[in-house]
């Protein structure tokens, strides 16, 4: 018995020692300290205190809401703490002041409204000796957006110093902290895009918004760096993804351009951004021409707009294997514009391919004055005019002219060789005809420089036609009278030599020793053609 008395009375010393028996009563909520505190962990509280401090909870704890988190500090200096009190999922927090009792000062309150819910609060040292209540925040439902807020103690008052939260769209990422290691914490919005790159904009400045705004780039993309695009649609889209943060992406859109004063382009006109940072941008990019293969054009429109915004028309060059933005210029508005043809207002609309306007040719040739005839074989076109014959096929780039004039006649010794004939042009050209359902389309250009047409498009964009109608048979006479004036009178084989040029039919009995060849040409530019001038 004396031996187990001996045993119990060390162990009850020590179990004093250690606390086990103490009757201090234990507090209904865990009293924390946020990271970033001037003291990370305080002793508890004086029992008097958390006595009073229980009390006070109980006093204002709102009705329906649980308590939730208590932390303190002394946040402005003058040596008694301030207590913050958070009920429920931080629906309400509350902050009042310790000075033998306890005094309520208030909630901390955005100016900007809330529009997201609270998830943490701290007290920081957002610089050396200056302590802040932090309150952190989330977006609510389907929005991803996570921000903050600051509030500084001063007297009685709780000051708002900043809010900091994507309210506009409820997408972003807000965040404190000192993202250039100078000690002082910065407010740090991230802004993340949907675009080509995956940029991600950084944006920073002190934490009360005070002092110049620096940024930096960062690539959400597998490499984390620019990677030039590959594809001329995909250059076009990040140069104009790029103008959502110009002011911080200028450098990169410098590496898209060939000219760079198209970086000034005032793109907001035609595009909008509304969607950068969620969904990207709509836009509908469509490839007009393939003239060469270091030279492409497209179009380029903002979809789903409310009213739709021009197109636009892009020209990107390829210079050392990049495609490059060349030119950027609004297309012409002409779904609208009427035509007329020597006076007479015509029952056709214009389209256009690329920078070229085009007019269906079965309504303005004759109406024009000019009768065009088709080889159904090779299904090309030949057309007289008053000074040539032009021969061309829908969709293909090279066009045949001869030019109906004695200098342009093979006839050194017309008596020695009856086969000599007029000199045939073939040029490659841009502005070719095309088939569009069925319809051939002229272009203008195209008109005006090998049909002899006269065109002028007015202020209100209407295309306005003219052309000198002709007599064929009239025609023939003038050109037989040329031909004696040069070379003296002919017999009737070599007036049939002017007349099979100038012929009203498409075919007759001269054809297949004059024109035979030209169709069939055509149909196999690339090789028949291949050494024809190209049009300037």
């Amino acid at each position: 018995m004396r031996k187990r008395s001996l045993f119990i009375v060390p162990l009850f010393i020590v179990l004093i020692l250690s606390g086990c028996m103490s009757n201090e009563p234990s507090h209904p909520a865990s009293t924390e300290n946020a990271n970033h505190t001037a003291k990370p962990e305080q002793p508890a509280a004086k029992l008097p205190e958390k006595e009073k401090l229980d009390e006070f909870v109980k006093k204002i704890q709102p009705e329906g809401l649980q308590l939730n988190k208590i932390i303190h500090d002394d946040i402005d200096g003058d040596g008694k703490q301030e207590y913050i009190i958070t009920f429920g999922d931080y629906e309400r927090i509350l902050i009042a002041r310790f000075d033998g009792e306890f005094q309520l000062l208030g909630e901390p309150k955005e100016s900007i409204g809330i529009v997201h819910h609270y998830s943490d609060v701290e007290i920081m040292n957002l610089e050396p000796d200056k302590k802040f209540i932090v309150l952190h925040s989330v977006g609510g439902h389907m929005d991803q957006g996570s921000g903050f807020s600051i509030f500084q103690v001063n007297g009685n008052t709780i000051k708002e110093i900043i809010s900091n939260f994507p309210n506009a769209t409820g997408r972003g990422t807000r965040e404190l902290k000192d993202y250039d290691a100078d000690g002082i914490f910065e407010s740090v919005s991230y802004y993340y895009l949907n675009d080509v790159q995956r940029h991600i904009v950084v944006s920073y400045t002190k934490y009360d918004g005070s002092g110049a705004e620096k940024q930096d780039l960062k690539y959400g993309n597998d490499n984390k760096r620019f990677i030039y695009p590959k594809q001329p649609q995909d250059v076009i889209k990040n140069f104009v993804e790029n103008f959502h943060f110009k002011e911080w992406l200028t450098e990169e859109q410098k590496q898209l351009v060939e000219d760079q004063t198209l970086i000034d382009f005032n793109m907001r006109n035609y595009v909008s951004f509304s969607g950068m940072e969620d969904y990207g941008l709509d836009l509908d990019i469509k490839e007009i021409s393939t003239d060469e293969e270091s030279v492409k054009t497209f179009t380029v429109q903002s979809m789903y707009e409310k009213p739709i915004k021009p197109k636009l028309i892009f020209t990107l060059n390829k210079v050392s294997n990049q495609w490059k933005v060349k030119k950027v210029e609004q297309e012409p508005v002409i779904e609208q514009s009427q035509i007329w043809i020597n006076g007479k207002k015509v029952d056709a609309k214009p389209i256009l391919k690329g920078k070229n306007i085009y007019i269906p040719m079965q309504t303005a040739f004759p109406e024009l004055g000019l009768n065009p005839q088709l080889n159904a074989e090779y299904q090309a076109f030949r057309v007289n005019t008053a000074t040539s014959v032009v021969f061309f096929k829908a969709d293909t780039e090279v066009v045949s002219k001869t030019d109906m004039n004695v200098d342009n006649f093979e006839a050194d010794d017309i008596y020695e060789n009856r086969m000599r004939k007029f000199k045939e042009k073939a040029v490659w050209i841009k502005d070719y005809p095309i088939q569009v359902n069925d319809k051939v389309y002229i272009s203008l250009s195209f008109m005006k420089s090998y049909l002899n047409v006269n065109v002028t498009i007015d202020k209100e964009n209407n295309i306005i036609l003219s052309s000198e109608k002709f007599d064929e048979e009239q025609n023939l006479q003038q050109l037989y009278a040329a031909w004696e004036e040069k070379f003296g009178k002919i017999g009737n084989s070599y007036s049939n030599t002017w007349y099979v040029y100038n012929y009203k039919d498409f075919y007759d009995k001269y054809y297949s020793f004059k024109f035979w060849d030209i169709p069939q040409n055509l149909s196999y530019a690339l090789l028949y053609y291949k050494d024809a001038e190209i049009s300037p």
